[in-house]
């Protein structure tokens, strides 16, 4: 699943569903709050796959964590309500 950053950095570029850690959140939790605006889409368990070090700028800085989910059933229609 991609789409495309409404934000800085890189706006308008590619990117996978992605966001911010809360406080005390974990990571796999970050998951299923960050897929859960997907009406429609049902996945297992959250798999940790690597992490990249993005330096953007001399004031921007980011770990980005990636993980793997296996799509169990996805209906599109869900997404058009």
């Amino acid at each position: 699943m991609l789409g495309r950053r409404s934000k800085a950095p890189m706006p308008d570029s590619w990117q996978l569903p992605g966001g911010w850690l809360h406080a005390a959140e974990a990571p796999e939790q970050a998951v299923d709050r960050l897929l859960s605006p997907f009406a429609g889409l049902q996945y297992g368990e959250a798999n940790f796959v690597g992490f990249t070090n993005n330096i953007f700028d001399a004031q921007t800085h980011s770990v980005s964590l990636y993980f793997s989910v296996k799509c169990l059933r996805f209906d599109d229609a869900a997404l058009q309500q």
